[in-house]
């Protein structure tokens, strides 16, 4: 049986144990090892490789679901069968004049995680919609085409159609992001604590 004088003793010996695995920690952290908590909360809080990609994917996701919920709440709404093209016309609006919102998060986020080229960060939000609209419009039909061995090709737009989609993307979707990074960058962001 333990007795009374052995409590001291067991007290001290943890005491010592403690200081022991302390300075065993601060030399893990001086050789550069990080240990226990330290070392997840070193991986969670990282900013990731490609983080001016990752900002200008999640304005431009945000910006796609804006012009979704606008042109479902038209189309709700009823005035979306009025004409055929009339659609068409609503997906334009809703993507042109959803600028704003993909340039406030973007350069929100990005101003948040801290990063230093805003400007370069904002140049692949203002031209990630546009590249893959592109994509969408002109290269995929085609390859289709090729792929699938059509007799003609499914859809392409008109001249006039790619001049009003070019002329909406300058002078609506880029002039509204930049309003939008700039009211982001200068007063709020997104999430600043």
């Amino acid at each position: 049986a333990p007795s009374e004088d052995d409590a001291p003793r067991s007290a001290s010996k943890e005491r010592s144990s403690r200081r022991a695995a302390n300075a065993s920690a601060a030399a893990a952290m001086d050789s550069g090892q990080l240990i226990g908590w330290r070392s997840l909360h070193g991986d969670v809080f990282r900013e990731p490789p490609q983080f001016e990609l990752l900002s200008a994917l999640i304005g431009t996701g945000m910006a796609l679901l804006y012009a979704a919920v606008f042109v479902l709440a038209s189309a709700l709404a009823g005035s979306l069968y009025a004409s055929p093209s009339a659609l068409l016309s609503s997906v334009v609006l809703a993507l042109t004049s959803s600028g704003a919102f993909a340039g406030y998060y973007a350069s929100g986020i990005y101003r948040r995680g801290g990063g230093s080229s805003w400007f370069r960060a904002l140049g692949l939000s203002v031209g990630l919609l546009p590249v893959l609209l592109v994509l969408e419009l002109f290269v995929a039909p085609k390859l289709l085409f090729r792929l699938l061995g059509c007799g003609k090709v499914l859809w392409t737009p008109s001249r006039g159609g790619i001049v009003f989609l070019f002329a909406a993307f300058v002078f609506v979707w880029i002039p509204l992001q930049l309003c939008g990074a700039m009211f982001a960058r200068h007063f709020r962001g997104i999430g600043v604590n």
